[in-house]
């Protein structure tokens, strides 16, 4: 990839494409059971980066982070209060003759991440997960979206697919995909499933005038035993009910929390009593937990398209604000907003460049409340410990030797703890001090929806 665009040549086109939840490690690697052909040819047909992480476990604040270009802790952005006048880009595409679209789900909390678009169409979530699957009419309605604001050049399109989040729990996922020949889990074949619709998707993408960006919010945990997220008999009953006696409808939710909790705890006890600790991280419910571990915030991010190398594989550590400075770079735009992220185009053109530690945080989807873990993660080590006390819970893994995370060597290494106590203190020097609001009728909506999402 060469910053070789000229304001004289006619702008390219930029697809900004996010799959909810996932993991780098399920599209290349080892690990890998998914068939994704259309991801791969991509790949093999732009840049790969292999080791980014997540600002966090949660959507809204990674997905600030990507279009400000600062950290949570300095732009206020987070699961509950998602403010896209602080977003960076939209400033700058807008100045520069950009029409601003996208798709993403019909909640509330989608509408406030995405209110800076200037055409946009949101899909009936429960219907495209739970009757049509993405093959469906809603997925068509996508695709045709996209293909309405072609004419509208130079265009960026944000879209915002949730097939794998919270895959075992209501998702539905096409018949002719669901064996074992399309991923050895239900989230490995809802990403080839994925894959086929992205194929349809990128007919109508002029790869000599885009810019293709795929990447995640944000990881995942997966269970290799699908059946312990699958969503409980009462649950389907209670739907059933709420058509008939509608007015049963807020006693049926209680219910349902109430009975759902019950169940997972039994089932966690009766896993633990068939897998070791090691295993058992498989089954922990991203969001509102302490845990932090890398399945959960490594992602992937690719760029292919225009003008961009083909076929090269970057190792470096690269963060979620380092996204926007590169594609503004990309494309040579000069700016003067403030952006905490670096371009990544010295390292495309192979130029050495020091690594800058990755800020992370877990999220939470309590309105006003922050995640109570936050700590750093270089190439070498993930340092973490409680956001509100420096001396408590605090945890230090060799990345390089315990890929897994299973080992805390904090009390063995007090000097590399100490140090990396350190760089974490100077990121939090630019910390902004971030007022309670109230509880609006609003903020009930988005609680609400994030309940349905798995967040609560």
């Amino acid at each position: 990839m060469t910053n070789s665009f000229k304001m004289t040549e006619k702008p390219p086109n930029i697809l900004f494409l996010v799959i909810d939840s996932l993991r780098a490690d399920r599209i290349f690697g080892e690990n890998r059971t998914a068939k994704t052909p259309t991801i791969d040819r991509l790949r093999e047909n732009g840049t790969y980066f292999s080791q980014v992480i997540s600002t966090s476990d949660v959507t809204g604040t990674c997905m600030g982070c990507f279009f400000s270009g600062v950290y949570p802790f300095e732009s206020g952005i987070n699961q509950t209060k998602v403010d896209s006048n602080l977003f960076t880009l939209i400033d700058i595409f807008k100045k520069n003759g950009y029409k601003m679209c996208g798709s993403g789900p019909n909640f509330k909390f989608f509408q406030n991440l995405t209110n800076f678009l200037d055409d946009s169409f949101y899909y009936d979530y429960q219907q495209w997960r739970e009757k049509d699957t993405i093959f469906g009419k809603c997925g068509d309605e996508v695709i045709n979206h996209f293909k309405s604001i072609q004419n509208n050049e130079p265009w960026f399109y944000y879209l915002h697919l949730m097939d794998i989040h919270g895959v075992g729990k209501l998702i539905k996922i096409p018949p002719e995909f669901d064996n074992k020949e399309f991923g050895k889990t239900r989230y490995d074949r809802m990403i080839s499933c994925i894959d086929v619709w992205l194929n349809n998707l990128f007919k109508h993408v002029d790869l000599n005038n885009t810019i293709i960006i795929l990447t995640a919010d944000h990881g995942e945990y997966i269970s290799s035993t699908d059946n312990l997220v699958e969503m409980p008999t009462i649950y389907k009953i209670l739907r059933k009910m709420k058509k008939v006696i509608p007015i049963l409808e807020p006693i049926g939710k209680i219910v349902f929390r109430i009975l759902y909790k019950i169940n997972m705890i039994l089932k966690m006890y009766i896993l633990s009593k068939r897998f070791d600790s090691k295993e058992m991280k498989n089954f922990l419910m991203r969001a509102n937990t302490d845990e932090l571990f890398d399945d959960a915030i490594r992602i992937p991010l690719v760029f292919s398209g225009y003008k961009i190398k083909s076929s090269k594989i970057i190792t470096d550590l690269v963060r979620q604000v380092d996204v926007l400075p590169t594609i503004l770079d990309i494309l040579q735009i000069k700016y003067s907003n403030k952006i905490e992220g670096r371009s990544l185009i010295p390292i495309l053109n192979g130029n050495k460049t020091e690594e800058i530690p990755v800020y992370i945080e877990t999220g939470t989807a309590m309105h006003g409340s922050t995640g109570n873990t936050i700590g750093i993660r270089t190439s070498k080590y993930k340092y973490l410990r409680n956001r509100f006390d420096s001396k408590k819970d605090i945890c230090l893994f060799n990345l390089v030797n315990d890929r897994l995370e299973n080992e805390n060597i904090a009390d063995k290494k007090f000097e590399i703890v100490n140090k990396l106590e350190q760089n974490l203190n100077e990121i939090l020097k630019k910390e902004i001090k971030i007022e309670k609001s109230n509880f609006t009728d609003e903020d009930k909506i988005i609680q609400d929806e994030l309940k349905r999402l798995g967040y609560l």
